[in-house]
This record gives structure tokens, C-alpha cells and sequence, in this order.
């Protein structure tokens, strides 16, 4: 009798859990329940998360960072014959924004490559923009700020024009930051998180105003109960890195910050598909994208999580400006004293005819 009156409340447990709705569930849940997905998602030769068109390199690394969240090691993540570490142990990114995250996710996991090549790989973009953007890895702010994130982690020492790059991309008006370098945009919300956790992980202060002025400005795309880009309505990529950046920055306990936070894991809770093929994903025009971070961002799982060990390597810095040499001392360089000399010739002749005269 005892066990028939434990299987049935075992049975009762199951079905309220079933029941539950996604926005109530704990945080544990929604991110397994997102792990879940993500594993349907996977290709079951290669191990990597996505077709080539939706970046599988950059979705893999997001992913193996959120299982980091909730501890599943990615050797155990398949879906067929190739585990996610697999995919990415001999994966080579072509754009330093990806270079940055699969950079995040072996610092995280070290079993998943070597970090070296990596790092080698964004000290030599940094340098090669030092002719056109002194202190800039990427083509775009958000790249740059993965950039740093990555080399952060693995304790690297940053460019010496990083930080003041970032800050000089700043928008003066708003406070936010661009996607692209030149503000063609404006400033939205995500490109802002990245770069608010990018300048944390440098060793910029919480205090310093560019962080206070970033945040004021993630202050006003906050509405409707969560964290939005380019609208108003929060959509789930901006509420995991709004969180993400808000928890970076130690402020999930102050107000009126920590009732942000709820809120808006509320709302990316809300769009947490509940049942049906899709269950556990989130709901956008790419699912995979607002989906690979959705884990880490349940867990309130910043990327600026310290690498394990010091700063090591020597700082790259870009090379002086060169300054035009002088002429040397010959041909029409010195007129004016060539001038100066016949005009005191002159004025010695005259002299002399004057002297003769009287």
C-alpha cells in the first residue's frame, strides 16, 4: 500500500509539473527545458548546432556556455555520433566575433581546444586595424566587444587602445553604443549589454561613468516588462543580454535593477515555447539564435566570468604614427637667409657709394 500511495504522488508531482506554466517554472527548469531544444537542434554527424547559414560555430560556443550554466559537460551533448565538443575541439573561426565566443566557450571548457591560436588570432586583427581604427578587434562594436570578452577570460592582457576605443564609440547623445563603428545605426540594447560586460571584464569600474551612463541609457529600453531592441516590445535576445550585462555589473540586488531582473526573466519565460516539437525554445524569427544564450541567461550567467589564471602575454599596441621627416638643409630651403644675405650686400654697396660721395 505504501508503494501504490508513492507512486501515486509521484504521479501527482509529475502532472503539476507538467502543468505548471513556463513563466512560474524555476529557473533550473526553463534552462534544462531550453538544453533540451537545443539538442534536437543538433547535427547528428558533426555535433555542430545549426545549418551553415546561421553561423553553427558562433550558435555551438553560445551553447556550450549555456550548458556551462547548468553544468553538463558538452562531451555529454549529442544527438547522434558527434558530441558538441567534438564540433568545436578543431573549429577555426574566420571573423573575431566568433573567434571571441568559441574563445568564451574553451576558457570555459578547456577540453575544447587550444586557446593560443585564438588568442594569436585576435592580436593580429587588433593589429591590422591599427591603420584605419586604433584599438579595435572587430569590424562591428558588438565583434569588438566579444573580442574582449574572450581574451578577458582567458586572462589576457588587452590592446592598449582597447578600452579607449570603446569609450570613444560611446554615443554622446544617448549614452548607448552602436552596432557598427559608425553610429549608422543608433544604439540599441544589445550591442550596449555586450559592450557594458566587454568594458566590466577590462577592469573598468562599475563606478566609472561610462559604465554609469551605459546603464542609464539600458534604462530606457526597458518597457512592457522586459529589455528591448529598435521598439518596444522585449524579445527574448535582448532580455538574456540585458540580464546578462545587469548581473555582470553586481547590480541584480539594487534598485530598481533587481525588479528589472525579474521582470524581464519573467518575460523571456514568457516566450518559452510550453509544448508541441519546439517545446523549450524561444520564440523568434531565428529560434536558434534567441535560444543558444537562453540557458545562461535563466541562470543569471554573465560571459565575464574570470579565466583561471592571471594576465599573461605582452599587450599588443598599435605602431606610432609616422611623422614626415624634414627636408635637409639644401636647394630652396633657405631662401630667406640667401634673401637676408643680398639684401645686407646691398645695403653694404650703398654704403660705400655714400662714403665716396662725401
Amino acid at each position: 500500500m505504501r508503494r501504490i500511495t508513492l507512486a501515486a504522488i509521484s504521479a501527482v508531482v509529475v502532472v503539476a509539473t507538467q502543468t505548471i506554466p513556463a513563466a512560474a517554472q524555476p529557473a533550473p527548469a526553463r534552462a534544462q527545458a531550453a538544453i533540451a531544444w537545443l539538442l534536437t537542434q543538433q547535427d547528428k554527424t558533426t555535433g555542430q548546432m545549426g545549418a551553415a547559414a546561421e553561423n553553427p560555430l558562433a550558435r555551438s560556443a553560445e551553447t556550450a556556455l549555456s550548458l556551462a550554466a547548468i553544468s553538463q559537460d558538452p562531451d555529454t551533448f549529442k544527438n547522434g555520433a558527434a558530441s558538441l565538443a567534438d564540433y568545436l575541439k578543431p573549429a577555426v573561426p574566420t571573423d573575431v566575433g566568433t573567434a571571441g565566443e568559441l574563445l568564451l566557450a574553451r576558457t570555459t571548457w578547456p577540453d575544447l581546444g587550444p586557446t593560443a591560436p585564438l588568442i594569436a588570432q585576435l592580436d593580429a586583427a587588433y593589429l591590422q586595424a591599427c591603420a584605419g581604427a586604433p584599438g579595435q578587434y572587430g569590424g562591428s562594436i558588438f565583434s569588438d566587444g566579444l573580442a574582449i570578452l574572450g581574451l578577458r577570460a582567458a586572462g589576457q592582457r588587452l590592446g592598449t587602445e582597447a578600452v579607449t576605443f570603446l569609450r570613444a564609440k560611446q554615443n554622446p547623445q544617448d549614452h548607448g553604443w552602436s552596432f557598427d563603428t559608425a553610429g549608422k545605426y543608433g544604439s540599441d540594447s544589445n550591442t550596449t549589454a555586450i559592450v557594458l560586460q566587454a568594458l566590466l571584464a577590462a577592469g573598468v569600474s562599475p563606478a566609472d561613468p561610462a559604465i554609469q551612463n551605459g546603464f542609464a541609457y539600458l534604462k530606457t529600453q526597458f518597457a512592457n516588462g522586459g529589455f528591448f531592441s529598435f521598439g518596444s516590445a522585449p524579445d527574448p535576445n535582448s532580455n538574456e543580454l540585458g540580464i546578462q550585462a545587469v548581473v555582470a555589473a553586481g547590480l541584480q540586488h539594487t534598485a530598481p535593477w533587481s525588479d528589472m531582473l525579474t521582470a524581464a526573466e519573467a518575460s523571456l519565460a514568457s516566450e518559452q515555447i510550453a509544448g508541441g516539437p519546439d517545446a523549450g525554445a524561444l520564440t523568434a524569427g531565428d529560434k536558434l539564435f534567441a535560444t543558444s544564450l537562453a540557458p545562461a541567461a535563466f541562470m543569471e550567467r554573465p560571459l565575464t566570468l574570470p579565466g583561471s589564471g592571471s594576465e599573461a602575454g605582452t599587450s599588443p599596441a598599435c605602431p606610432p604614427t609616422p611623422v614626415a621627416p624634414h627636408l635637409a638643409q639644401t636647394g630652396g630651403q633657405p631662401a630667406l637667409p640667401l634673401a637676408l644675405g643680398f639684401a645686407l650686400i646691398v645695403v653694404a654697396l650703398l654704403l660705400r657709394r655714400s662714403r665716396r660721395r662725401t
